[in-house]
C-alpha cells in the first residue's frame, strides 16, 4: 500500500511502459500548455546545443566553456527554468512537458539551424 491508501503492484510486476503507474510529481511542475520565452537571438558560427531536461544548465555550461552556442533550454519545473533562464540569458527557454512541445516550434526558434548536440539528462 502507498501513501495514498492505494495498493501497489510488486516491482517485478511493473511494466514500465505502463502509464498508469504514477511517477514522480510536486507542486512545481507545470501541468499547462508549454510557455516559450525568446533569447536574444544571438546566433553565431558556433555549433548550437539544445538541452532538455535542463535543471540548471550545469551541462549546457560546460558545452559553453568549450564554446558552444547554447540555444535553447527545456524543463517542466518552474524554478529550474528559471535558473536556466539566468545561468543562460541569450538561450530561449520552454517550460513544459517535452511531449506537448511542436517540433516546428523549435524550428522556428533555432532559425531552421540544424542542432549540433542535443542533451538530454
Amino acid at each position: 500500500m502507498n501513501i495514498y491508501g492505494e495498493m501497489e503492484l510488486l516491482p517485478h510486476e511493473v511494466n514500465v511502459w505502463n502509464k498508469s503507474v504514477k511517477v514522480e510529481e510536486n507542486n512545481y511542475y507545470w501541468k499547462n500548455e508549454p510557455i516559450i520565452t525568446p533569447g536574444l537571438n544571438v546566433f553565431s558560427d558556433n555549433p548550437i546545443v539544445v538541452e532538455l531536461f535542463c535543471g540548471c544548465g550545469g551541462t549546457s555550461l560546460g558545452f559553453e566553456m568549450a564554446g558552444y552556442e547554447i540555444a535553447l533550454g527545456c524543463d517542466i519545473h518552474q524554478f529550474a527554468i528559471k535558473t536556466f533562464k539566468h545561468n543562460h540569458p541569450n538561450a530561449w527557454t520552454i517550460l513544459g512537458d517535452v511531449k506537448k512541445i511542436d517540433p516546428l516550434e523549435i524550428n522556428k526558434i533555432l532559425g531552421n539551424r540544424q542542432i549540433d548536440v542535443l542533451i538530454a539528462n
